[in-house]
């Protein structure tokens, strides 16, 4: 564990909260190890009944460090792929471990970290908190098996336009599309999650455990497809130089999309 993500315990709850509140807790390889040992000793542990994935500050997660994405380049294909790999496994530990996560959303959810929410069980959202997909715009490619679950959650028109259009949407529009669960005001965003996990948390623990697994592993070789192809897709755009170029556009821009 470390610093980029932080772990407590509420009674049976177990809270995982993206911790670098400074760069909205944008995703970079510390955040991605931390939170892969989270959900993994998570989903270990007989006496956590759920999660709850959140994040510090002002932001869930605002996807991609830019910053840090940029020291990628010239990177060759074996050391990019550990970090591929390591992103694709947060929806593995999410989707396919034992315990119920419930994801709470409160400003940005980007790209990566738009893909969270939709692997949880349930997400929560402020009314204020907004998602997308940005990265076609950089050439680069969506993560978290979106390609397989968007489709089927929101039909293949609007899963055509959340991931080629990079729209940004609100809170509303999301919970109207199916992708939010529940939708709540700033100050009532911890509480929802916390109860909401709670009461899940202390159902009884052999048929939860096997409720869940019925609701995912029976489309996990779908999903594992769906992942493998967008590694692949990922890692050729980290590795195109013309990848670097927007990048730094954007920076140049002060960070705006």
């Amino acid at each position: 564990m470390n610093d980029a993500v932080l772990v407590r315990d509420e009674d049976n709850v177990r809270i995982i909260t993206l911790n670098r509140p400074e760069r909205l807790n944008a995703i970079n390889g510390d955040l991605v190890a931390g939170l892969n040992d989270a959900l993994a000793a998570a989903n270990g542990e007989e006496s956590v009944g759920a999660v709850v994935l959140d994040g510090a500050g002002r932001a869930f997660c605002a996807g991609d460090d830019l910053i840090e994405q940029a020291d990628m380049e010239g990177m060759d294909e074996a050391a990019v792929r550990p970090f591929v790999d390591a992103i694709q496994d947060v929806t593995r530990h999410i989707m396919f471990g034992d315990k119920v996560v419930v994801c709470a959303v409160r400003g940005w959810a980007v790209g990566g970290a738009f893909s969270w929410p939709i692997n949880a069980d349930f997400s929560i959202w402020t009314t204020g908190a907004r998602g997308f997909f940005p990265e076609i715009r950089y050439g680069i490619f969506v993560s978290g098996g979106v390609t397989h679950l968007l489709p089927q959650l929101v039909g293949r028109i609007r899963a055509h336009e959340l991931l080629y259009l990079s729209r940004k949407y609100d809170a509303a529009q999301l919970a109207e599309y199916g992708l939010a669960w529940q939708v709540v005001a700033e100050d009532a965003l911890d509480a929802a999650a916390r109860d909401l996990a709670r009461y899940i948390a202390n159902l009884p623990a052999a048929a939860r455990r096997a409720m869940k697994h019925c609701l995912t592993r029976t489309e996990r070789a779908l999903l594992e497809e769906a992942m493998a192809r967008e590694s692949e897709a990922v890692i050729e755009g980290i590795l195109d130089p013309e990848t670097y170029r927007r990048i730094r556009e954007v920076s140049e821009r002060g960070g705006k999309t």
